[in-house]
């Protein structure tokens, strides 16, 4: 069903600030996501004794211990206030991304998996409900949202890598992304306190 609108008021309506800037804040979040995708294999690398073999295994226990926990979160959501959902999930996920390269080199870097599957299984699925409810009198908007946050979240992991790279080395750009990512669901939070 055709919203009524004009492409142009279409973007004027997706170009609102009070929109827009929860874009960007989940922006930030998806970023950590798409860095945790570049920067592990790049760690495990360069650590003599870890390589593709540990990048897979990795990669495959995190994608496997997201789905039940996926599977599990219609237990939270309704009890625990969705932006409030969205930042535990990002201090997860964050503490996941950053603590790759500070804990590759020993055992307890897979005890991560835990702390990035919990984490992954709420910023991989709660954006997409909280743009959906955010445009909820323009149904299908949400989805055009969501492609805006893909673009921006792949624009703020481009950016952390290249910074933390230039100034520091991969560890660098896992921090970065880990403290852009805190700082966009702590906006969301502001933004939405009175919501």
């Amino acid at each position: 069903m055709p919203s009524g609108l004009s492409f142009r008021e279409a973007l004027t309506e997706i170009g609102h600030p009070q929109v827009l800037i929860r874009v960007l804040a989940l922006g930030t979040i998806n970023g950590a996501v798409m860095l945790y995708m570049v920067v592990v294999g790049l760690v495990f690398a360069a650590i003599p004794f870890r390589g593709a073999a540990d990048t897979a295994l990795y990669a495959g226990i995190m994608a496997g211990l997201e789905v039940p926990f996926m599977l599990a979160l219609p237990f939270l959501v309704g009890r625990v206030r969705q932006t409030w959902l969205i930042a535990l999930g990002t201090f997860l996920y964050a503490v996941h991304l950053a603590g790759i390269p500070l804990l590759a080199e020993t055992p307890a870097v897979w005890a991560l998996t835990l702390s990035g599957a919990i984490g992954g299984a709420i910023v991989l699925t709660q954006p997409m409900a909280y743009l959906q409810e955010l445009m909820a009198e323009r149904p299908g908007a949400g989805a055009s949202l969501m492609a805006l946050q893909k673009l921006a979240g792949d624009a703020f992991s481009a950016a952390c890598f290249a910074l933390g790279t230039s100034l520091g080395g991969y560890g660098l750009a896992a921090f970065l992304g880990a403290a852009l990512s805190l700082i966009g669901a702590a906006l969301l939070i502001a933004l939405d306190r009175n919501r």
